[in-house]
């Protein structure tokens, strides 16, 4: 398998934080070939999703900086938390 992994900031958004229709075309013309498109990204799956709705598209997204994968269903695939007290620890 063949795929392709985007950020999504400046290398996918435009200045109304959309995906141009120039990148949903190159999108769907990867995936037209073969090739399988994955967000990767710092933000949260919801922010991604909303995203990626209103363009039209559900590719594979990686989020919050590698520590969620969703699939282009949505179904969370992986999720790494941080335990409780390591957090405690880390904010005292």
């Amino acid at each position: 398998m063949s795929f392709i992994a985007i950020d999504l900031d400046g290398s996918l958004l435009n200045d109304q934080n959309e995906i141009s229709k120039e990148n949903i075309k190159a999108i769907q013309y990867a995936e037209d070939r073969g090739f399988e498109v994955v967000i990767s990204t710092g933000r949260a799956y919801f922010d991604v999703q909303t995203i990626c709705e209103k363009a039209g598209i559900s590719p594979f997204v990686i989020g919050t900086n590698g520590a969620t994968t969703h699939s282009k269903s949505g179904k969370c695939i992986s999720s790494i938390t941080i335990p409780k007290d390591r957090v405690e620890s880390i904010l005292q």
